[in-house]
């Protein structure tokens, strides 16, 4: 990710002057359609005539143009804005705004919104006129936004699924797959979500390496389909990569079905091997372990479901897995000497089936995290935790998924790896989860990566956050100045169509049934947006209590559309230690629309409570999407 340079933030304060008396300001909103409101300003300046040898007077060149050609922002919400100088006399009709990528940044009115790393031009026409501005988003020092697609420091998306991060000498190596899916899905989420794709088409494996784990550069596809030995691959991926002392090489190990021989057409549906003298090389085959093949055999049904690599503090390498068909069964497996072969099986856990399965070491306990079998979609954590300080040991369940996972199902995404930062001052565990979007069309982004938090005893917590600042010398984290503080804001979470939101509590007039998730409809990218609407007259509301905020200034957004002609209509904010505030949304609003409940509202006694709330007829409705609540910069 380029996520580690330093740079200033352009906000503008001024608001829009606007266009000629008569010229409509409109914007392209996220599906292309236009939001109309209207906005004047004076005609050019005039001079008088004089009887006598009239004084020359040069009046200044007429123009239309923005007040800024480049703007610097932050990923993650931050606001700019972008004022129109307009002196044409026949710039009449419509002012329009358009963004060249809204994965960067969306416009609505001039006001700029970032969204991820990256350049989009914002353009504004009226009639023959045009204008354009640069709006370049970067990170500054030491951030992670998640809701991104992560790019490297050249400014290239980042493709690394299934995989994970390791550590060789004093640099950081990422690993993971690129898929087909993705690379077409990263460039146009917003049309791809609404068509989702149950291919797995497998490119390459990508190696990124970094020295501070921010900055990721592109080192090499590793194995691609011209590796010779594989052929027509089917499925590769759950993969990682470990350093063997003994042969002082570096081997890859993942799950594979692929053609092993031309004629006749043998398969292996298992485990491949490939190793290389370096970490960023070509990989070779070294080995494949096939279905119920050696130690394989005593992993029910033959195979892993799902599996990643764990390297112990020691250096030691071990496979951490779940059986196929059911998933039902957990195992720490131990690989041979040259690691090209699982040699020893472990089974730790058998209940629940789980997939996603991977481990973490914390204060000399070891933790094996996993997904429910939701498939490609997000879901929360299960934890199983070491009872001792002996990997191969017992293992117990928690009760509970992990603490605060189950409100966003992890941020919108599954259990891919976890790694451990032993810093100078703290040990941090970045929880680093998949989120198959390629495959879902849940959102924005394939990877989401968060800090955990530990109780006195041990048990582990997912801090839902989008954006936070990492030193990984020191191993210290604090929440971004862009962090987004609503739960499961865009809805996304919930995998399929039902009328209670994760993270969200809903109540109504007409037994539940004027609350649900609408699928294909989202603001700009992923699956759901809510509604509100019944077909008896009704009144509705969904709520959230957002918790664990830090004393200061805020400001709340949405995304709304509204058929109007409701009885009351609104979004609202209260319990903050103030009066409650809520903006109407009772009259037609077409088209995705963003208001803005409260700007730098002062929030005490960390928690607040917002919602939208309907009193409606029939068939009226109101839909919402990708809700912010973002502390202002002081």
């Amino acid at each position: 990710m380029k996520l580690f340079k330093k740079v200033a933030v352009i906000l503008a304060g001024c608001m829009l002057i606007g266009a000629l008396a008569g010229c409509n300001n409109k914007t392209d909103n996220p599906e292309n359609q236009q939001i109309s409101s209207t906005t004047q300003t004076t005609a050019g300046p005039t001079t008088e005539a004089a009887t006598t040898e009239p004084p020359t007077t040069t009046a200044p060149a007429p123009e239309f143009s923005l007040d800024k050609k480049e703007v610097l922002m932050i990923p993650g919400g931050a606001v700019a804005k972008l004022s129109l100088i307009n002196t044409m006399e026949d710039a009449t009709g419509d002012v329009t705004w358009s963004s060249s990528d809204k994965t960067v940044a969306l416009v609505q009115d001039g006001v700029v919104t970032s969204v991820g790393v990256g350049s989009a031009e914002i353009t504004v026409k009226c009639g023959n006129y045009s204008d354009a501005a640069v709006i370049t988003v970067k990170a500054t020092e030491g951030l992670i936004t998640n809701d991104t697609f992560f790019v490297d420091v050249d400014g290239k998306p980042i493709f690394s699924q299934g995989g994970g991060i390791f550590q060789f000498g004093d640099t950081y190596y990422w690993y993971g797959v690129k898929y087909a899916e993705a690379v077409r899905y990263e460039k146009n989420p917003i049309v791809s979500s609404s068509s989702r794709s149950n291919q797995t088409t497998f490119m390459t494996v990508t190696c990124y390496s970094s020295k501070d784990l921010i900055n990721w550069k592109f080192e090499n596809d590793v194995v691609t389909t011209k590796t010779p030995g594989l052929s027509m691959v089917g499925w590769f991926g759950r993969l990682g990569v470990m350093y063997n002392e003994k042969n002082n090489n570096y081997v890859l190990c993942s799950q594979i079905w692929c053609v092993k021989n031309a004629a006749p057409y043998e398969d292996v549906d298992g485990m491949v091997f490939l190793t290389c003298d370096t970490p960023t090389g070509d990989f070779k085959l070294a080995a494949f372990q096939d279905r119920n093949e050696g130690a394989m055999s005593q992993v029910k049904n033959g195979r892993t479901g799902d599996q990643t690599v764990f390297v112990d503090d020691d250096g030691k390498a071990y496979l951490i897995c779940s059986n196929a068909e059911g998933r039902n069964n957990t195992y720490v497996c131990e690989f041979n000497e040259d690691y090209t072969q699982v040699e020893k099986v472990t089974r730790v856990f058998s209940g629940k089936g789980l997939e996603g399965n991977c481990m973490f070491k914390y204060n000399n306990r070891y933790y094996i995290c996993s997904s429910l079998l939701h498939g490609w979609n997000s879901s929360p954590a299960y934890v199983l935790m070491s009872e001792t300080d002996d990997i191969l040991g017992k293992y117990t369940l928690l009760k509970d998924t992990m603490e605060n996972s189950a409100e966003s199902y992890c941020h919108v995404s599954q259990t891919g790896f976890f790694y451990t930062i032993h810093g100078s001052k703290q040990d941090t565990v970045l929880f680093c989860g998949d989120r198959w979007s390629g495959f879902a069309g849940n959102g924005m982004g394939f990877n989401v990566w968060v800090p955990l938090s530990f109780t006195e005893d041990g048990i582990p917590i997912f801090n839902d956050i989008s954006q936070f600042t990492l030193n990984a010398e020191t191993g210290e984290w604090q929440v971004g100045s862009n962090n987004n503080y609503v739960t499961n804001p865009s809805f996304e979470a919930d995998r399929i169509e039902l009328k209670d939101p994760r993270g969200w509590g809903v109540e109504d007039s007409v037994k539940g049934n004027a609350n649900a998730n609408v699928k294909n409809t989202s603001m700009y990218c992923g699956r759901f947006a809510w509604q509100q609407k019944a077909s008896s007259d009704y009144t509705a509301k969904i709520c959230q209590t957002v918790k664990n905020l830090p004393d200061g200034k805020y400001t709340l957004k949405a995304w709304v559309k509204s058929s109007g002609g409701q009885n009351a209509a609104n979004m609202y904010i209260k319990d903050y230690g103030g009066e409650e505030i809520n903006v109407s949304i009772e009259e037609e609003i077409s088209d995705w629309t963003q208001i803005t409940v409260c700007e730098n509202l002062e929030i005490k006694g960390g928690s607040c409570e917002i919602g939208f709330f309907s009193d409606a007829k029939a068939e009226q409705w109101i839909m919402m999407d990708d809700v912010t609540l973002i502390r202002s910069e002081e």
